[in-house]
């Protein structure tokens, strides 16, 4: 099984999945982590626009345009190898899209990836889908 998580810094989980700077993708087998590895994100315009990207939880202005399609196959192109998906939020496009697709998906509250990780595998970690911002 493989896991991929949104982080900044390759410890914590970072607040929205495809905002963040890389992805930690884990290889899982029996509740051990056998491998990681650290994606930069290049599938996202959001990532690479971090400071001129205006984004609002809470309304409606994002400073870019609705048309998210192409940006989701990305991504969802990106995890293909993963069955799990962890974040801290993401928008609700993107979420609909991944479920859609197969992925189990976990919007979270835990900041730490080593946490998050042992409470998935303890079947604990908590899922938070109301976190999803409204693009």
């Amino acid at each position: 099984m493989k896991e991929g998580i949104s982080s900044n810094n390759q410890e914590t989980i970072f607040g929205h999945f495809v905002r963040t700077k890389e992805f930690v993708i884990y290889e899982v087998v029996d509740q051990k982590i056998i491998s990681d590895q650290y994606l930069e994100n290049t599938c996202t315009r959001h990532a690479q626009n971090r400071q001129d990207h205006k984004h609002d939880h809470h309304g409606h202005s994002h400073g870019h345009s609705h048309g998210h399609g192409h940006i989701h196959d990305n991504v969802i192109s990106a995890f293909k190898e993963c069955n799990v998906i962890i974040a801290g939020g993401m928008g609700r496009h993107m979420y609909n899209d991944l479920i859609n697709n197969g992925f189990e998906v976990y919007m979270t509250e835990q900041k730490a990836i080593d946490d998050a990780l042992n409470l998935y595998f303890s079947k604990q970690l908590d899922h938070n889908p109301e976190g999803c911002c409204n693009h």
